[in-house]
């Protein structure tokens, strides 16, 4: 259910950015990139996993398993999927487990940079003074809270996957329950990138469907006219 909900929000935005009118900005062209990871997962799990864990097979071919999960090219280490567990684990080698902890740590230091690129940029935006470039107050108002947007959402989508590692790395720890392992690996897995792609959809009001778009009603002011008559 949540792999088929992130894939059909990855596509449809994919689509949508790519057939929409007019340039995109470096922001949007960023989020069109974005939206591939997003239906590359949601789509190994509804096309894989899902099956996997319905028909509960004796052994699991290695290759198919490793190209949908694989991390690296290398022998050794593979991210494959466990039916019987339903959780995504890396191989029991050095290999795998190495890349696993560069990632963890990749993710955090790009997600700290980041955020703290995002913050001076926010800062400066809201402090600084765009009259002397001629915009209007109205546009300068405008402009902002477009800034301010693009701000909130690289931060949102940054802390998923924050969220996603500690719960796959630390979180998981704490209990050995079936449910619990499969609640914050596989789950959180793909609930991380489903919810990335409708943070994505959120901020951009003007590429969703119609359906979600607030209906504004229009009032249509009649004048009004006093007749009056004399009667001489």
């Amino acid at each position: 259910m949540v792999s088929t909900f992130g894939f059909v929000i990855s596509f449809y935005l994919l689509v949508k950015f790519l057939t929409r009118k007019g340039r995109l900005s470096g922001f949007q062209k960023l989020c069109l990139v974005k939206t591939i990871p997003n239906i590359i997962v949601c789509s190994s799990f509804l096309l894989w996993v899902i099956p996997l864990s319905i028909i509960q097979p004796l052994e699991v071919s290695r290759l198919p398993n490793v190209v949908v999960g694989q991390v690296a090219g290398a022998d050794e280490c593979g991210y494959i999927y466990d039916p019987k567990f339903f959780t995504w684990t890396p191989e029991p080698y050095q290999c795998a487990d190495f890349q696993l902890n560069v990632l963890l740590y990749s993710v955090f230091a790009l997600a700290i940079i980041s955020n703290s690129l995002n913050f001076i940029t926010a800062m400066k935006l809201l402090f600084s003074n765009a009259f002397g470039l001629g915009m209007s107050q109205v546009d300068n108002a405008r402009r902002r809270r477009r800034r301010v947007m693009m701000f909130i959402q690289s931060v949102v989508q940054d802390c998923l996957h924050m969220v996603d590692l500690i719960n796959c790395t630390y979180i998981c720890l704490l209990s050995s329950d079936l449910w619990f392992q499969f609640t914050f690996l596989t789950l959180s897995f793909v609930l991380i990138y489903a919810l990335d792609g409708l943070v994505m959809l959120h901020f951009h009001p003007e590429l969703q469907p119609k359906f979600m778009q607030p209906r504004q009603t229009s009032m249509v002011s009649k004048p009004m006219f006093t007749v009056v008559s004399i009667i001489n």
